[in-house]
This record gives C-alpha cells, structure tokens and sequence, in this order.
C-alpha cells in the first residue's frame, strides 16, 4: 500500500491488482491524499484540479467505468475547495459549469455525488461562489424533487449551504423555496425528512433576522412566515399526515435557529400562530380523526422541542401558564399531554366548557396532590347531574382523578378510602333485583352516563382501560371484517431488537420518532392518542414512550386478545392446540387481498406470543402434527410482502426451534431455508428465509454443526454480493452476523474471507445504500469479536486481518450516515479493546466531540458507550467534559443520561485534582447559567449587618451581568448534576492529601511550583457555588446546594486563616451562608429544603467557626423558628403535604437540634479542662482562654432556653418510634396511614437516639462535679428517666447492636445518676435528723412503703422493661410465654453472637444496679424479676467451652448476681427476712439444674453452676445458705464434681473450695471443710500412685496442695501438722516426676515462701535435702536454704 502514497493515482501499479485490492488501493490513495493536500505545493494542486476538470468534460462514449471515473473526478472537485478555496483560483466558474453539464445525463448515484461536491465547493469558495450561485440553484431545484431520495438529500444539503451567502434564496425567492421544499416532501423517506425541514426552517429564520436586521419590517413572527407557511395549505399540495410532519419539524428548525431569547421573547406570538394553523380557520388542516390526533402529535412535538429544549425552567413555567390561557380561550384541547406543569387552579374556573375541563383535568391527574385531586374529584363527580350538558365529561374527569389518586399506594390512599368506597357503592346495583329494574329505565344518554361511570370505577379499581374489560375474551382474530393493520402495534415487541435495525429509523429510537412513528400506520389509521383512554394519564408508560399514546379501541383489543391467546394456548390440551391452529390456517385461506394479509398478521402475533410462553415455562409445542401446521403458519408470514411481518416470522421460526427441542426438527428447518434459497429469486423470500437462517439458532445455545455452518456461509456470500437487490444484500449480511456470533470458534476458518466480503463491499456498494452499510458494519462488528485477543498477535495473518480490520473502520467513519459511524466508533471500540497497542484513539475524541451535538441519539449511545467502557483512551482532550455536559443537558433518554453521568464520574475521579480548576470552572459555568440567577441572588439580607450585605452583594452577584456562560439555560438535573459533581471533587481532594485543606501549606506549595493548585484556594468559589444551587428555584437543585454547602462547612471548618491568628478561615463567609440558608425557612418552602437546611444549620453551629454570640444568633434563629412551627403543630402544616411530609420536617429540626446539643455539652464538660489549663499559661493567652469559653457559654445559653421543650419532643418522637415498628400483633394500636414512610423517616434522623447515648458526656460530669450540681442535673434528666420504655421496641427492632449498646449505657448513666440522687436525700435525711452517727436508712427510692411502681412513671419500671425486651431477644427461652412454643426447643442452648453477648453482658449489669434507687419495699419487688432473669441467662448460656474460658454471658451473670448479693437491701431491717427467703429460692433454683434431664446434663457446664453457688455462699448473710438441706445439696455439688475426670473441672472445683475454706465465718466454712477435705486429701493421695503425665493434671495436684495450705491456716492447732506433712510428701512426689518438676520450678519461683507450719515440718522430715538437690539442679534463683 506504500505504492498509493502519491499526488496522483499510480494507474500503473493499480492496473495490476486484483478487484478487491484496486478498491483498496483506491481507498489507501484517497486517505493519503487527505493529509498530503494541505502541504503540497500551489503548482501541483493545479495540475490536480486540471486532470480531474477534464472529465466531467469528456462524453461517455460507452465507456464501461465512464461514471466510476466521472464520479471520483467530481468528489475529488468538492474536496479540493473544500479543503483549498480560493486558492485553486479563479477558474471555479468553468469547473462549476463543466460539473453542472455532466450532471445532464448522470444517473442517480452521479447526481447524489455532483450535489455533494457543489455543496463542498460553496462551503469552501463562501462568498466568492456568487456568480455561481443561481446556476448552482437551478441545479439543485431540479434534484430537490428527484425519484432518489439520496439525491434529495444531498440538494437539501447543497441548498442548505447555498443559502448562507445567497440572498435571493431567503427574500425574492422565499416562495419558491418554500414551495419547492413542500413538493420534496411528498413521498420522501425519514432522511429528506430531516434535511428538507432542517433547509425549511433555516430559510425562514434567515429571512426573519434578514428584515430585523435592515429594520424594514416586522416585529411579528406572522410577517415572515404566516404567508410562507399558508402556501402549506394551499390546493397544490395533498394534506396528509406526513406533509403536517415534515412541516412542523420544520417549525423546529425555525425556532432553534432563532435561539432561546427570541422564543422567550416572541412566544405569545409563536403559540398563536401553531395553534392557529390546526384550528379551525385551517379547515383544510383538520379532516378527520386521524388529521386531529396527527396536528396534536405534531403542535406537541414543536412544544416539547421549543419550550423544553431551548428554555431555562423559568420561562418554560411562564409558557405553560400561556398554553393553559391559549387553550381556555380556543374552547379546545390541542396539546393536553404537554400541561403538566400548568396552574392546576384554573380546572375551578372552567365549568362551562366541556373539552376544556376535561384537559385541565388531564393536567391535575398528572402531578397528583391527594388532597387536592380527592377534593376535586368529589366535586366533579357530584356536580355532574347538575349540567347535562357537562355530565359525561365531569364524570370521566371525577373517576380519572380518583383512579390517579390510586396510583400513589396504601399509604396515601388509605386515608382516603372509606370516601372512595362509598362512591364505589354508588356506583353499582346493590342487588340483582336493581340491576334488573334498572334495565327497564333510562334513554340513550342516561345510559351512555351510567356507563361512563361504571367504567372509570372499574379502571380505579383495576387500573386497566375499561374498554378493554369483557372485551378481550370475545374478540376473534380471525374475523375478516377488520381492516386496520395493525402490524406497527403488535409486531415490533414481537421481533428481536437486532432485527428491527434492517427495517428503517422509523422503529429506531431516532430524535423524532415522536411524530414519524404515524407515518408507518398508513393514512387510514390513527396513532396513539389521549382521548381513546383518558385514564393512561397516570398510567406507567412505554418502554419507547415519553407521553401516554393509548391504541384506538379496535387496536387495543386486538393487541389485548393477542396476548391473552399467547396465555391460554399454553395451557390448553396439546390435541386442541392442532385444532387451533387449522382453524387459523383456515381462517387464513379463506380470506383474500389486503384482508387476508390482516388475519395473517393478526395469527402469527397471536401465535408468536404463544412461543414466548412456552418458552419460558419451558414447555413442549407437541406432536409432529401440531408442528407441521405451526411451520405452514410461519412459512406463510415468512414470504408476506409485509418486512415486519417477514422480521416477526424469522424470530417465531427460532422460537419454533426452541419450544421444539429436537435437532432433526431443527435441521428440518434449516433445510426448508436452504431449499427455498435455492429456488426463490423474489426479493421476498430471499430475504425472509436468509434472516430465518440466521435467527434459527438464537435461542439453542449457538451453532454446533459444522455442516450446518458451511451451507449457511455459502448461501449468504452469494446473497450478500446481489447487487441488483440491497434490501437482499442488507438481509443477507445481517443474518450473516448473526450466524458470526452464534457459531464462535467454530467460525475461524471463514473469518479470513468473510472479512474480505466486508470490506470489498465497504469499498464498491454506493454510500446511499446505507442499510447495506449498516449490516456490513454489523458484521465487522461480529468478526473483531471472534477474533478477540488473536488481534494483538503479529504474525503476517493476523496482521494483514487487523489491517483490514482498520480499514474497514476508516471506510465506515467517511460514510454519510451517522448509524454507520457509529458502527464505526464501536468497531475501533473493539480494537481498541482487545488489541490496544495497535490502534490509536487520539483523534477520535476530538471528532466525537464535534459530532456528538450533530447526530441522532442512537449514535450518542455509541459516543458515549466508548468512555463508558474500561479501556484506556486518551479523555484528557480539550472540550470532552463540556461536549458531554452539553449532550447531558440537551439529552432525555434516561438510559444515555445514566451512561453520560457515569462518564462523567469516571473522568471526574481521575482527572479531578490534577486539572481542579478546570473542573471546578466547568461545574460553576453550569450553576451560573441560570436564566433567573439575578432575580435569586439578590435575596432578601435586611436581617444581616451592614458589613454582610456588601459581601452577599460583592462576592455572589458582582459578575452575574455581564459574564458570559458557556451554557445557556440548563436544565435544573443537569445543575444538580454539577453540584453533586461539586462534592465529589471535594471528596477526592481529601483523599489526595491535606495541602487541599490546609491554606499555609497550600501557599507554600503553591509558591514553589505554580502549576500546583489546591481546593482551598478556591474556597470562595466553591462557598460562590453552593449559595447559586441553594438559592435556585428548583427545590431539587436547592437540595444539592445545601448539601454542598454543609460538605465545605464539614472539611474546611477547622482551618485556620493564616493571616489573622486564633481565627478560622471559614468566619468570613458567615453572611454568605446565612444568606443561602435564610430562604430555606420560608414559609413557602417545601418540607424536604427546610430539613436539609436544619442540617446545614446543626453543622453550621457545631463546627465553632462562629464565636461571636451575635452572629451565632443568627443561624441560630433559624433553628428557633423551625422549632416554633413544630410546636405549632398540624395547624402550621402546609395542607399540600401530607403527614409524612410534615414528619419528615418535624424530625429534621429535632436531629438538628440533637447534633447542635451534643456539640453544646461536649464543649461545656471541655471548659474545665481548659480552665485548669489556663491556670499554668502565661497572662498573654488568658484572653484567648476567655473567648472560647465565652463561646462554649453561650451556645449552652442558646440552648438551654429551649431545653425543656426539646426534651419532650425527643420523648414524644421516640415513643412515635416505638409504636410504629411495634410487631403486627399490635396493629390497633398503629397510626392510620403513612407507617412505612414514617419509618424510614425515624430511622434517619436517629441522631435523637445519639444525644441521648451522647448524654454520658452530660452525666459524666456527676463524677466530678459537686453533689449539689449532681442533684440539679438530675433534675434535669427527670424528664428523660422514661427513655428505656421508649428505647424498648426502638433499640430491638433497629437491628443495631452498637445503637442498642449506646442506648443501655444511657440507661446505665441514668441509674447512675439516679443513684447518686437517692443517696444524696438519705445523707440529707440522715443530717437533718441528727442520725448521721447511727445506722438509719431513710425511705426514699421508687416503691416507697408499699413497694409498688407505676408502669409509665417508674424508672424501675422502664428498666426492667428494656432488659427484659433485650434478654428475651437474644434468649426466647427467658419468656415464659414462649417456652412452650415449637419455635423454642425446651433444653436446647442457643450459642450467642458476639454482639447478643455483649448485649446480654449490658443488660445483666443494669439488673444488679437497679435495687440501689429502690425503697427497701420496692425492692423485694423487682428482686424476683431480677434473680430469674440473671439466673435464666446463666442456665441458658452456661455451656462448656472448648479452650475452657467462660462465655461471656456466664461471667456478667455471675458478676450481677454477685453485685446484686451484695446489696444492702438484702441487710436493711425492712427487707432482710424476704430477701432471705427469696436468694434461698434462687439458690434452689440454682441447685435445680442438676436435677434436668441427661441430654441437658450433658450440655451444661458444672463449673458456671459451682461457681454461681460459691458466689451465694460468699456474697449472702450466712443465714441464706447455712440452713442443712441446702448446704447438703451444695456439699453433694461439690462432691460430685470433685470426682470427675476433667482435669480442668477439679481444678476450678478446686479455687471455689480454696475460697470456701478461708470464709471468715466457721458456721459456713466448717461443713464444707468436714464434707469434703478427706476427699481432697484422698484425691491428692492418689498423685503418690499415679504421677501427673500432662501440664493440666500437674496444675490441678497444685491447686490441691494451696486448699491443703487453706485447710492447715483453719485446722485447731493441735490437727495443723498433719496436714503439712501430707502436703511435703505430695510436693516430694511432685519434685521427683518427670512431669512435675518443670513446673514445680516455676512454681517455687512464684510462690515464694511457703508457710511456717509447712516450713517446719519439711526441715524435720529430712525434705530439705530434696530440696537443696532441686535448687543445684535446677538453679532456683535466689533460693537459699530458709526460703525451703
């Protein structure tokens, strides 16, 4: 190919190559001439241009390449000028000339190329083309009505360039070329749609700046363009739907020419003159039905394109309201489905006009108030008997609100449904006998009446159209007497959406489908439209679909009986489904023509749906005769001159195969393909059968058969190169990719040739086929697939294949059509993907962004699919981030908009600190563009300081006049977009290191190197941004700002401004925010604005920027307001919102006020830390000391005047909690409506929950502070002592142990607290009393003499309530009630996680704490409670553990029960005797655990048990456990436990006996010490017989010899020596063991000196020497001879 780089084509070398490589060869020269014109010299380019002027000069003279060679000649002509001008000098005139008379006898392809390249000769010459222009004119005139609708297009173009210097084309001939575009349209296709409106509107915008510019005329649009557009409806030209298309969009172009300001300007005028072209003064424009829903489709089309594309949100609010007074004053609806936004208002002035009342109607069933629509629906509905006249249209209007009222859900519906259902009950008979009496009255109005009532009370109830109910199941598809072909409606959801790309744009998801859909219904079908069901207003749309568009009724039930047969013809008997199917056949033959061909359609709809079906449930079709008349059916559709029809026909043939299963059925298939290939040489059956060979292994898993395979890649080629046939051709090569895709390696062998066929047909098929183009880029698509990562090799094949690969992307890119550059972009997408070294993106970025404003939105998916996917292309380029925030703006489709964000995102993450200013003046440029940013900042600031209002003024709106903005008027999601992407670049600065939030430091940085740039030197601009978002109209946008704003508060609120010391660097942007937060509280706000305001302000506040007391007030009062319109109740709710809503309000401001008082304490509690600090600085910073804690003082004084009434609104909001996520067996006790989203808002503003754990910080303070403050707080948390009755339900049902946990230690605090409160009264008592030397105890604690407690009133109470809720949680066995249910198995121990351990722990150490603020009455009743619950956590958890340890459960229960033994409840004189006969019990209980069953037995572990009874023995007045049937169960416990094997058992039996024998009291430690010293002694006996052989048994012989130890202190003095001689011999034992002596070591190290009684005896009997050996042996350190 290196022999094509020359100026001129090397004819010697191109003769020699075969036909595929000439057309490449061709290709390479042309690119390479591309790059190498700018370059070349004057001379050569001279010559150039003179060897292609010669051939349009020359006659054809039947030469056979003559108009090949003539065409290359002419492009090469335009692209000269295009790319030289003027520089080929002045010999345009003769070039234009020659060029002109060859297009005399060109044929089409020659004229399409001839307009092309004029129209590249006039972009290039401009203004020097004037003498040509009416030549060129005259030229183009004729090819703008062409038989080929390429050419049109091309002329369109061509004229469309003309026009930018011609002026006669737009002032004395403005006519004509309206007339002459108005003759193109007729039956022209999508594209000349576009290009011929597109010159239309361009002319005619032209022609009115042209006379505004010279001041000669018009001030109104109708001037210009009323008597252009008239000739519209003139005799000479038929009105059908498709001209009113063409015509509108043209409108389109009209007004998107003119631009934004000029339609906000002149739009009275611009809506008058729509409306008044499809009113009634135009009878010509409005026939019939179809020509009214066609100018409604058509005048909505102009108003979603105008007002909603080119309009800030201002103005498309004031426009709408003109559209509302339009309508009112035509008595008509023309565009109801564009009204949304409407004043809804005006529906209650509007009660003598029947249409208009009813569109209104249609506008408020949209934004769907509750109040508001129920309200108005009642009324309708019973003012409707009052007019006659307006009886059916209020009725339909009555039902369609309260049918869009039921569309909102249960939780607003219920509140109004027992009115709903009493207009139901009106509604029907309410017997059969009055259902028969009503057939006998009424004429044909009342009934008509009755009816429509009927109907809107069924479609309420079922959300269906009503003419659709009992309709379906009667409807016959086969009924020859329908003529509406409904193919457009049932098909397409039938077809694979691969296949609909061969059947045009029109099926395509194209800018203007919107009204070119109607032109595939033909002129005798209506399309889609409002009035056929008024109840599709609130109904879920299309998946295509921007506004409802019902079917006519006709259509509707045929659509609705297709899908109904799909459903019931997979469930009827397989011998009926043949039945079925002849009768459809039948049906089929009988009828003839165009009848014929609507049952056809209606059959295979119908069976296609039945395929779906059964191919989901994995069901069979049947025997081989069902299969063979299912075959007959889709045969027949397979050869229907319908394309749909034919596209439906090739999925049923795969689906067929599907439901089949059966390969020799589907090579049967396949065969009958092959055959009719063979034979067939209509267009019709070529191109259904090649598409059904592609499709028929679609749903089987791909293609196994390599037989198969070949057959079907030989037919296609063949098919492929029909040049006489492109619609046989596009089939051919799309059913070829898809066999690509579905064979996989398979295909390897014919990808070589395969490419090969793409790429010689890129290179020969004319650019005007572009559905050939379409499918051969579908199928280089499919092939750089196959191939895959095999691209990256180097070998000479896969290099020549990757080349071609390239190639044939670069032909695509050059193809006119944008679906084919598209399949371009994804191709090099591909590449790029599995081959990047060799493939270079660079400058494809830059093409996308110029291309990406100028193409359809099928293309944007591609463009915007490349930087969506993970591959490395350079998106640093110049202009992508605005080219994609443009498209973001400008872009609806949902899907597109989702990828264009995610782009955005990715490009923000990696690029945003490195290139931050560009980015944050990409995002200020968007919020800036507000069309009413002036009118929003020039807020109200009267309440700031004089100082304050320079600064809102200064910094916010000094530049808003005259800046200029890159965008113009965006859309408040895009501005919303550019304020989230605001706090993302703050986030990623965060993570890039501190410098962004540090000024100093930044400056430093920035000062060494200026490319270096940090986020916090552009703190203005970003406090700049967040008051335009937050001061916006758009309560979205307002949402973002103030989120922003409370992020830059959040991360620059501790940064200290360098330049005044011991001040913050947010302090002087205090008005600012003040200023931004200030319209939140309006009462005009929306609920949400105002909560996420109370939030700034909380952090506002919290962050201790401000320390002046007076600009702390500021913001402050803002929180007080909020606060006092909570107080205020329902009466200050605005009535639009319902009560979630208001709850949403009410908790935002209390979580506010809750953050702004845990900032307040935790400071207070600071403050003495800082005095006591301040006490060793210097005198120079008392000052400085003096400001901070005047700052920590006076937030605690803001707060604490409203202290007491937050307080009880944190108690009501939490006992609201509770209720709601009580369990459903409390349902009664639940509020009405609203309970769902109610809690959703309670778990978000658990910041309530927070201040009270947070108040340990407040309760702390008890610790340090004087009693007398002690006291005076806890009169403080009086109010708050009912939080665990409230927490209760809230903490359980949160399913947050870390919530839950907080929630019990501010429980804990608060006994603590409470404590401290009840001892202080006893100490008082007991001074004033004069006892303070005698043992008194006053009555004072919860239970006073009588010792009852008050459920909602007793703390007690309330704590008993929250332990007993978290215990049974965790442990369902606890409650009684439960013990006997199957869901809780009796004896089987749960293990606990470690979060329901740490839970139960919290819970048991309240229990025992809970006695300390009782009366000596109150306390013996809650001890029952307690001992059960501490005592039924221990039997519940007591289980043996592998490593030995006690779970934790068992150590808190063991710890609180020993705390609770303890108590001095259980000596005072009132309580002693019941305490003893209740800890009695409770022991009883204890020692009852042995007693269970075996399994049980075999669970628990002793040693918890053993030890639960020493604690009882240890911690409880001997008179509990001295008593001899329990100190027998206890010594038997002991007993028996210290025969057992388990070495770790003996040893803790071992510790609990060692702490028994040392009781200080002998009346309980002797029994024990009697019992069971023998047996510890035999025990230890045995040791002299049987060594220790492990570590554990040598650790339980010593644990022995300390009990021996214990036993010798409390022996009588003449028993003492034996027992130490007993204890020598053991040690000696020990000493002379292998296994011992290691350890006895140690331990003599540890221990130390052993007793004087033991001492004594081991130096009598000789032990000594023993060990004086052990000590040499061993090297006891520091042991000597009286130490042994």
């Amino acid at each position: 190919m290196e022999l094509a780089h020359s100026l001129l084509l090397n004819e010697e070398e191109y003769n020699q190559l075969g036909e595929y490589q000439k057309a490449e060869f061709i290709f390479e020269w042309l690119q390479f001439l591309e790059k190498l014109l700018p370059v070349t010299s004057r001379v050569s380019i001279i010559h150039l241009k003179t060897q292609c002027d010669l051939l349009p000069r020359m006659k054809r003279h039947g030469q056979k390449f003559f108009p090949t060679k003539l065409g290359a000649a002419v492009v090469c002509l335009g692209y000269l000028y295009k790319k030289l001008g003027r520089i080929l000098g002045n010999s345009f005139t003769d070039t234009v000339g020659n060029v002109l008379k060859a297009m005399k006898n060109a044929e089409s392809q020659g004229r399409y190329e001839i307009m092309l390249s004029l129209q590249n000769m006039l972009k290039g010459l401009g203004a020097a083309a004037i003498p040509c222009h009416r030549d060129i004119y005259k030229a183009a005139r004729s090819c703008l009505t062409d038989r080929s609708m390429a050419v049109r297009c091309a002329a369109a173009k061509c004229l469309l360039e003309l026009q930018n210097e011609a002026v006669f084309m737009w002032s004395t001939d403005l006519d004509s070329v309206v007339t002459l575009c108005f003759k193109s349209f007729e039956g022209s296709n999508y594209d000349v749609h576009l290009a011929v409106s597109k010159l239309l509107g361009t002319v005619l915008a032209r022609a009115l700046t042209s006379k505004q510019t010279t001041g000669k005329v018009c001030t109104s649009i109708c001037e210009v363009t009323l008597h252009s557009f008239s000739l519209f409806f003139s005799d000479d030209f038929p009105l059908k739907y498709g001209f009113f298309s063409n015509f509108f969009q043209a409108y389109v172009v009209f007004a998107s020419t003119l631009g934004g300001q000029w339609l906000e300007r002149n739009f009275s005028a611009f809506l008058s003159h729509i409306l008044d072209l499809v009113s009634q003064s135009h009878p010509k424009a409005i026939q019939n039905q179809m020509d009214a829903i066609g100018c409604r489709c058509c005048v909505s089309f102009i108003l979603r394109a105008t007002v909603g594309g080119l309009l800030g949100e201002k103005a498309q609010i004031a426009a709408a309201k003109e559209i509302c007074q339009a309508i009112w004053k035509l008595k008509k609806v023309v565009a109801c489905v564009l009204l949304t936004g409407a004043d809804c208002h005006l529906v209650l002035h509007v009660r003598d006009c029947g249409e208009a009342e009813t569109g209104l109607i249609y506008i408020l069933a949209c934004p769907a108030i509750p109040l508001v629509i129920m309200t108005v629906a009642e009324d309708l509905l019973c003012s409707a008997s009052q007019n006659s006249r307006l009886s059916v249209q209020r009725t339909q209007a009555g039902w369609l609100l309260i049918a869009a009222l039921m569309t909102l859900g249960p939780a607003v519906v219920q509140y109004h449904l027992p009115r709903i259902l009493l207009l139901w009950k009106c509604v029907f008979p309410s017997s059969p006998k009055d259902l028969e009496t009503e057939k006998t009255r009424g004429d044909s109005f009342t009934w008509q009446v009755t009816l429509e009532v009927r109907a809107g009370a069924l479609c309420g109830k079922l959300n269906v159209p009503f003419f659709t109910v009992g309709l379906v199941i009667l409807v016959d598809l086969t009924v020859p007497d329908s003529q509406i072909d409904a193919s457009t409606f049932l098909l397409p959801p039938l077809c694979h959406e691969d296949d609909l790309l061969l059947l045009g744009p029109l099926l395509q998801e194209t800018d203007h489908r919107f009204i070119e859909e109607q032109l595939l219904l033909g002129n005798n079908v209506a399309g889609g439209s409002l009035e056929y069901d008024p109840y599709s207003i609130y109904e879920k749309l299309g998946k295509r679909d921007s506004v409802p568009k019902p079917l006519p009724p006709t259509l509707s039930v045929i659509s609705a009986a297709t899908a109904l047969f799909g459903v019931i013809f997979c469930h009827i008997a397989e011998t009926h489904r043949l039945q079925v199917l002849e009768q459809l056949l039948n049906s089929i033959k009988q009828t003839k023509g165009s009848r014929q061909q609507i049952v056809q359609l209606n059959a295979v709809s119908a069976f296609s749906t039945s395929l779906k079906h059964l191919a989901n449930c994995k069901g069979s079709l049947g025997p081989e005769e069902v299969r063979r008349s299912a075959l007959t059916l889709v045969l027949g559709a397979l050869e229907s001159n319908n394309p749909l029809l034919r596209c439906a026909a090739a999925e049923c043939w795969a689906r067929l195969a599907q439901v089949a299963s059966d390969s020799a059925f589907t090579a049967g298939l396949a065969q009958v393909s092959f055959d009719k290939l063979k034979s067939a040489r209509d267009v019709v059956s070529r191109t259904g059968h090649s598409l059904a060979l592609g499709c028929l292994y679609r749903y089987l898993g791909g293609i196994g058969s390599t037989q198969h395979l070949n057959a079907c890649v030989g037919i296609l080629y063949t098919l492929s190169q029909d040049s006489t046939s492109p619609d046989v051709q596009a089939w051919a090569l799309h059913s070829l990719s898809l066999i690509v895709d579905l064979a996989g390696p398979l295909y390897h062998v014919h990808v070589e040739p395969t490419l090969s066929l793409v790429l010689m047909l890129l290179l020969t098929v004319p650019p005007t086929y572009t559905e050939v183009h379409q499918s051969l880029g579908r199928c280089l698509n499919a092939l750089i697939t196959t191939l895959g990562p095999e691209l990256q090799g180097d070998s000479a094949t896969v290099s020549a294949l990757r080349t071609s690969c390239l190639l044939g992307c670069a032909v695509m890119q050059d193809n006119p059509d944008c679906l084919v550059q598209a399949q371009a972009i994804s191709c090099l997408q591909q590449l790029h993907m599995f081959a990047p070294r060799h493939v270079n993106l660079s400058s494809l970025v830059s093409c996308l962004c110029v291309r990406i404003f100028l193409t359809e939105v099928t293309d944007h998916y591609v463009m915007v699919g490349c930087f969506v996917s993970p591959i490395d292309i350079n998106i640093r380029e110049i202009g992508l981030e605005g080219a994609l925030l443009g498209l973001l703006d400008k872009e609806l489709d949902q899907r597109l908009c989702r990828d264009i964000k995610e782009t955005l995102s990715h490009m923000l993450t990696s690029m945003a600190v490195e290139k931050l200013s560009f980015w944050l003046k990409l995002c200020k440029d968007v919020l800036a563009a507000s069309a009413d940013f002036n009118t929003v900042a020039s807020i109200d600031t009267t309440q700031e300081e004089e100082t304050a209002k320079v600064d809102d003024a200064s910094i916010l709106t000094s530049e808003s006049d005259e800046r200029f903005h890159p965008f113009s008027n965006p859309r408040w999601s895009t501005r919303v977009f550019a304020a989230e992407c605001v706090c993302k670049i703050i986030n990623q600065c965060e993570s890039a290191g501190s410098a962004h939030f540090d000024i100093t430091l930044a400056q430093e940085r920035k000062q060494r190197d200026s490319r270096d740039d940090f986020l916090v030197l552009h703190l203005a601009d970003l406090i700049r941004m967040a008051f335009m978002a937050a001061t916006d109209h758009s309560d979205q946008l307002r949402l973002s700002g103030l989120q922003t704003l409370q992020i830059v508060v959040r991360k620059f609120a501790t940064v200290p401004e360098p330049e005044f010391p011991g001040h913050l660097i947010l302090e002087q942007y205090q008005a600012n925010v003040g200023a931004a937060l200030r319209p939140a509280f309006a009462p005009e706000t929306p609920p949400d604005v105002t909560a996420k305001a109370c939030q700034v302000c909380s952090a506002w506040i919290a962050s201790g920027v401000v320390s002046d007391l007076n600009d702390l007030r500021r913001v402050h009062q803002l929180l007080v307001s909020s606060l006092v319109k909570v107080q205020a109740g329902k009466e200050a709710q605005s009535q639009q919102y319902n009560e979630s809503t208001s709850t949403m309000e009410i908790l935002a401001v209390l979580k506010a006020w809750a953050e702004v008082y845990i900032v307040a304490i935790e400071k207070q509690k600071n403050r003495s830390d800082s005095h006591n600090h301040s006490l060793k600085t210097a005198n120079s910073e008392e000052e400085s000391y003096r400001d901070v804690t005047s700052s920590a003082s006076g937030l605690v004084d803001l707060v604490q005047a409203d202290l007491g009434t937050l307080s009880k609104l944190w108690l009501a909001a939490l006992q609201d909690f509770a209720l709601l996520i009580l369990p459903s067996e409390y349902a009664s006790q639940l509020p009405a409506e609203g309970k769902e989203v109610n809690k959703f808002y309670f778990r978000s503003s658990l910041a309530i929950i927070d201040v009270l754990a947070d108040l340990k910080s407040y309760a702390t303070g008890f610790l340090s502070s004087g009693e007398e403050k002690a006291c005076s707080r806890y009169s403080f948390l009086c109010p708050l002592k009912q939080i665990p009755l409230m927490c209760l339900t809230v903490q359980l049902m949160l399913e947050s142990p870390d919530i839950q946990l907080a929630a019990l230690e501010v429980v804990r605090l608060i006994l603590f607290a409470a404590q401290e409160h009840v001892k202080e009264k006893r100490r008082s008592a007991e001074v004033d009393d004069g006892a303070a030397e005698k043992e008194t105890l006053p009555e004072f604690g919860e239970g006073k003499d009588t010792g009852g407690l008050v459920p909602g009133k007793s703390l007690v109470f309330a704590t008993l309530e929250l332990c007993v809720c978290i215990l049974v949680r965790q442990l369902p066995q606890l409650n009684p009630k439960l013990t006997c249910s199957p869901a809780v198995q009796s004896g089987k121990h749960l293990l606990l996680s470690e979060d329901g351990s740490r839970l139960v722990s919290a819970a048991l150490f309240i229990l025992s704490d809970v006695p300390a603020i009782c009366s000596p009455e109150g306390s013996v009743s809650v001890l029952p409670t307690i001992l059960y619950l501490i005592i039924g956590v221990l039997k519940e958890t007591a289980v043996k553990e592998q490593d030995g340890q006690l779970p934790l459960p068992v150590a808190a229960s063991l710890q609180a029960l020993k705390g609770l033994l303890s108590s001095p409840m259980a000596r005072a004189e009132k309580s002693r005797t019941a305490w003893t006969d209740l800890l009695r019990s409770a022991l009883v209980t204890v020692l009852d655990c042995w007693d269970q069953a075996d399994g049980l037995l075999r669970e628990l572990d002793e040693v918890s048990l053993l030890t639960a009874i020493t604690v009882f023995i240890m911690s409880t007045s001997p008179e509990v456990t001295t008593i001899e049937c329990l100190q027998k169960r206890c010594i038997e416990k002991f007993k028996v436990t210290l025969e057992s094997k388990d070495p770790v058992v003996q040893y803790k039996c071992y510790q609990l006996l060692h702490s028994i024998f040392q009781h200080p009291n002998k009346t309980v430690s002797y029994p024990y010490i009697h019992s069971l010293a023998s047996s510890i002694v035999g025990k230890l006996q045995e040791t002299e017989k049987s060594k220790p052989e492990n570590a554990a048994e040598l650790q339980v012989v010593q644990e022995g010899i300390k009990v021996v130890t214990a036993l010798t202190a409390a022996a009588e003095e003449e028993n003492r020596k034996l027992l130490p001689l007993f204890a020598s011999k053991t040690l000696h034992t020990l000493l002379l063991s292998q296994t011992g002596h290691g350890q006895m070591h140690q331990s003599l190290c540890q221990r130390g000196r052993p007793s004087s009684v033991l001492h004594s005896t081991m130096v009598s009997k000789g032990i000594g020497e023993i060990c004086i050996i052990y000590v040499h042996t061993y090297s006891v350190p520091n042991a000597g001879i009286g130490d042994l």
